[in-house]
Order: structure tokens, then sequence, then C-alpha cells
């Protein structure tokens, strides 16, 4: 399975019942060799593919026993996400068809 914080979700997983993983790909883990830094889905999402995904719903009742169509579509899209940011990462780093651009990280200020 693919995914992002897979460390994360197989604790809650554990909590609900006792199972033996997998195995798991987490793109936190792949995406340094680009070198992305910032690993939010979102964040790597438009690091690599120059798009906005939304995550509008990502804050709504997860515990529900039954997830409204907005939650479906949300997880959906998560899922397709992951996908697809794989099969892309795994093209540019076999490619090397990408450019690394580092940007300044902005000045802290010690005046405030």
């Amino acid at each position: 399975m693919i995914g992002l914080s897979w460390h994360d979700d197989l604790l809650s997983l554990h909590k609900r019942r006792e199972f033996t993983p997998g195995y798991f790909i987490d793109l936190q883990d792949i995406v340094g060799e680009l070198g992305i830094k910032d690993l939010s889905l979102q964040k790597i999402y438009a690091n690599i593919f120059h798009q906005k995904i939304s995550k509008r719903q990502r804050l709504t009742n997860w515990e529900a026993d039954i997830l409204n169509d907005k939650q479906k579509e949300y997880a959906a899209t998560d899922a397709w996400t992951c996908i697809n940011l794989y099969e892309e990462i795994k093209q540019l780093l076999s490619t090397g068809d990408y450019d690394l651009i580092v940007s300044e990280e902005p000045a802290i200020s010690t005046n405030d």
C-alpha cells in the first residue's frame, strides 16, 4: 500500500484491532531523494505536479460509523493522489528528469 505518514495510521488501526501489517510505502520516506523537504501531501503534490489538491474534509468526524459523501470523496482523492505521486516519483528517480530548485529559507528576525 502506498500512503503518507503510515506510522500514525498503523497506530490508529492497531488500537481498533490487532493485525500484522503488510508492505507499506510511505511517500515521506522517498521524496527526500528529489530534494522535497515539506512532507505534507498538499506540498508534495504541488511540488511534483504544480497543482493544488483540496484538503477541506480533513477536519471532519472520521470516527463516525458511516462516512458522508464528502469524506468518501476526500479519502478516495487521498488514495488516488498517493498512487499518482508514487508512480511519478519512481519515474523521476529512474530518469533523473527533474530540476531541484532550492529556495532560500526566509530570514528569522530576532528583533521582535
